[in-house]
């Protein structure tokens, strides 16, 4: 049984992603966090999900279920950056609140294709700008997390997510 072209693309990408949070873990417990180790982390994670998620579009044009898989590759590893980020750093409670915001995407995501499997590559224009916006609020958001890891050192500036009955956002403050 012949192996698919992808398959090799996946199984690098996971193991990028799986290696990244595995380097990242045992050096949580050190006295001083570092932030090039958190932003290392955060980048190899999203770089490495991106990667993996585009060869899934590349290599399946046409074929829709490729085409979903590596969007919701993508959007995974937007969830899992802050996440692996803040955990370099042992701030695994502040990186499940920066992932929150990318996994609502991927929800939101995952909604629509539920909804329109076609959305990828047949969909209308209303279809694809909801795909596209909840892509880009993923990706800017899982940043935004992976930024505050790196910013550890320097806690007198916070960001944090803001949820209210009312509004959601970031809170920006502290001493610049």
């Amino acid at each position: 049984m012949k192996a698919s072209p992808t398959s090799g693309t996946v199984r690098r990408g996971v193991a990028l992603t799986v290696a990244s949070f595995v380097l990242a873990c045992p050096l949580a417990a050190r006295a001083e966090p570092d932030p090039a180790l958190a932003m290392f982390a955060g980048a190899i994670t999203e770089t490495a999900g991106f990667v993996a998620g585009a060869a899934l579009l590349g290599v399946g044009q046409g074929d829709k279920e490729l085409g979903r898989a590596g969007w919701m590759v993508m959007q995974s590893a937007f969830t899992l950056a802050p996440l692996t980020a803040h955990g370099a750093v042992g701030e695994w409670k502040r990186g499940l609140a920066f992932s929150a915001m990318p996994a609502a995407c991927l929800a939101g995501t995952t909604a629509m294709f539920v909804y329109e499997p076609n959305a990828v590559d047949y969909s209308n224009l209303w279809e694809q700008r909801i795909l596209w916006v909840l892509f880009g609020a993923g990706l800017t958001t899982s940043v935004i997390g992976v930024v505050d890891a790196m910013l550890v050192n320097t806690r007198g500036i916070k960001v944090a997510p803001s949820v209210t009955a009312r509004s959601a956002g970031l809170m920006v403050g502290g001493v610049f």
